[in-house]
């Protein structure tokens, strides 16, 4: 009896120490992604991340729309705290229908790379256009706007635990 009893405390034991070691594990991984992105510069080693609007009409911002506009956005809402899922290495990945225009951007190591053309595997696809994005780069509290009112539509094409474990979750709860 007492040997069955030393089993179980034992296999107890384990089981908080692996879970222990997991928790650990993830938060060094989750602490390293976040301070290894665009947001957070090495002095001298970086550029200062500068709005491509700014100083821009709507329709000025229109005209010289390019995909910088969406990795500056993406960049600004959080997106390149985006990282794969923990023990995984797929990268997390949007594709863009903006107008007439397909863009994708994929976060990795830190820094969101965009660029025209789809994209496969991809997390999620938002669609809207040129105007609703240099509204965005505008004024920020727009992105809401944009949504609520339809202009913006965004469709997840993997489960919610697979965002979840890439981010995505805490980049939503920046907006609700």
């Amino acid at each position: 009896m007492k040997a069955h009893f030393k089993q179980k405390s034992l296999r107890k034991i384990i089981i908080v120490l692996f879970v222990v070691l997991i928790v650990i594990l993830a938060f060094v991984y989750y602490f390293f992604n976040v301070f290894n992105n665009e947001l957070f510069f090495k002095s001298g080693n970086s550029k200062r991340l500068v709005n491509p609007v700014s100083g821009l009409s709507l329709e000025e911002g229109v005209e010289n729309f390019d995909e910088n506009y969406i990795r500056y956005l993406l960049i600004s809402v959080g997106g390149s705290r985006l990282h794969p899922s923990p023990f995984s290495s797929d990268t997390p990945k949007i594709e863009l229908n903006v107008g007439n225009r397909i863009y994708y951007a994929e976060v990795v190591d830190g820094k969101v790379i965009v660029g025209e053309g789809r994209i496969e595997n991809e997390d999620a696809v938002i669609t809207t256009d040129v105007e609703e994005i240099v509204k965005m780069l505008m004024d920020r509290n727009y992105i809401l706007e944009s949504y609520r009112n339809g202009l913006t539509r965004a469709e997840a094409r993997v489960s919610n635990l697979e965002l979840i474990s890439k981010g995505y979750l805490q980049l939503y709860g920046e907006f609700s």
